[in-house]
């Protein structure tokens, strides 16, 4: 009977198993051409701002021929081509189709073009609209911006040079002379003009090895999840012969696993002391020690309110990180107080020297955070030592707290507090005057302002 059983239980995981295995494996392939798909589409996209880039250095290296054929034939055709150009660029005519490949060397003195005209769309508008990061964007508009600069100052001054027209004091094009040729070309072959089209042309460059790295890296990553996926697909085929006792040892391993998880995250949330008791089987959940308590309530002056939401999750944050410098324990965060607690664990002997340091370390903490956010921060904190009672309140959720006069004492020096300020008792003043700074409040004869450390740990 029992073997009976087992041969079932074995079968149906076995096929099972298979089963499994034979949908991954099928994932598997729709994954590798999904892969494809997106090697496809990245290399169009590539394609696609390479057209967008080269047609702008086509555009570019056109303005500048054409400018400098006007000036050293004089011939109107010239001078007609290069504001068409200008005017394709900045979308007022038709783009040429494939206008990125040689186009203006194919028209001769009939003007016959060597292809039809496709859209009217703007270099920019069309850089906008590309797939591409923002960093790219910015480099191919910077070098139409200074392209355009460029053809606005150098070129069209060389032109109204051939023109006869010059500039008045107000830069207006309004002196007539008589054309100057020799002018005109030291525009637009100076060295001053040069340097501005190898600026040009070094964002165009920027842009094109920007480019080339992006797709680099996007297909080495294609690549991998390529080999990964294949290599996955011979790993399944050959997990197929282990079978049942594979799939079984793989089960009890993942269970065993996800048991020493859950215990580890519900001993996580208690106190290292307590925990190892409760690891070693120590179950007792209740004791009685000597430490030193925190409330520390860290408020948002009003006219900030409503904005400080993040900035207290990612502060709170930070305390538990310093809480671990300090290795003292967070006991709970409620409603923005924030409880701590030292000597629970036994791990120090100075706990309450611990427990005053980390409260100087947060009240700067604070402040520091307030200046990076723009919000005024400011905490107020109430720290009091002496006998609590430390315990598991929950056995199934691991629920840990203390309790005793000693949280009272904190809890009212928190909340009864100055702002900006760190109170504590007399007893604990007495514990903490040889190696901090601390002044008596004036109102009140057992409460005393902790204020910063005058010797070294």
């Amino acid at each position: 009977m029992k073997r009976t059983i087992f041969k079932q239980r074995f079968f149906i995981s076995f096929f099972l198993c298979l089963a499994v295995f034979i949908v991954t494996l099928l994932a598997c392939l729709l994954i590798s051409l999904k892969i494809e798909n997106e090697e496809i589409a990245a290399t169009q996209r590539y394609n696609n701002l390479y057209i967008i880039a080269d047609e702008f250095r086509q555009s570019s290296d056109d303005l500048t021929r054409m400018v400098r054929m006007y000036i050293l034939t004089g011939q109107k055709k010239y001078l007609n081509r290069y504001n068409e150009t200008l005017a394709i660029r900045e979308g007022l005519s038709p783009t040429p189709i494939d206008y990125y490949e040689v186009y203006w060397d194919l028209v001769l003195d009939d003007d016959k073009r060597p292809r039809p005209f496709g859209v009217t769309m703007s270099t920019a508008k069309k850089i906008e609209q590309a797939d591409m990061s923002r960093k790219e964007k910015d480099l191919l508009l910077k070098a139409l911006a200074e392209s355009k600069e460029l053809a606005d100052t150098k070129e069209v001054e060389a032109i109204h040079a051939m023109q006869g027209e010059f500039k008045n004091a107000a830069g207006e094009y309004s002196v007539k002379a008589a054309p100057n040729p020799e002018l005109a070309g030291k525009l637009v072959t100076g060295d001053s003009y040069l340097i501005k089209k190898a600026e040009i042309m070094g964002h165009l460059q920027d842009f094109y090895h920007q480019l080339d790295l992006q797709m680099k890296f996007q297909m080495e990553h294609l690549g991998k999840k390529h080999k990964g996926v294949i290599f996955a697909s011979i790993a399944l085929l050959v997990c197929i012969a282990f079978g049942m006792a594979f799939f079984l040892h793989k089960a009890l391993q993942s269970l065993t696993k996800a048991a020493e998880s859950n215990e580890h995250l519900l001993l996580s949330a208690l106190p290292p002391a307590i925990s190892d008791r409760l690891k070693h089987g120590d179950e007792s959940s209740v004791n009685e020690c000597e430490a030193c308590v925190l409330f520390l309530d860290v408020g948002v002056d009003s006219e900030h309110k409503g904005s400080e939401s993040a900035v207290l999750q990612a502060l709170y944050e930070e305390l538990d990180a310093l809480a671990d410098v300090f290795k003292v324990e967070r006991i709970r965060t409620l409603q923005g107080n924030y409880m701590v607690a030292s000597g629970i664990s036994g791990s120090s002997e100075n706990y309450i020297e611990d427990l005053a340091d980390f409260a100087l370390a947060a009240k700067e903490k604070v402040r520091k955070c307030g200046e990076t956010h723009g919000l005024s921060l400011y905490i107020k904190a109430g720290m009091a030592s002496g006998t609590v009672i430390a315990g598991i309140l929950d056995q199934k959720k691991y629920i840990y707290d203390l309790w005793g006069d000693v949280l009272k004492v904190a809890s009212a020096l928190e909340t009864n507090g100055v702002k900006g300020e760190i109170q504590i008792t007399k007893k604990m003043a007495s514990h903490l005057k040889h190696a901090f700074k601390i002044v008596d409040k004036i109102d009140e004869a057992k409460v005393c302002f902790l204020q910063r450390r005058i010797t070294n740990h």
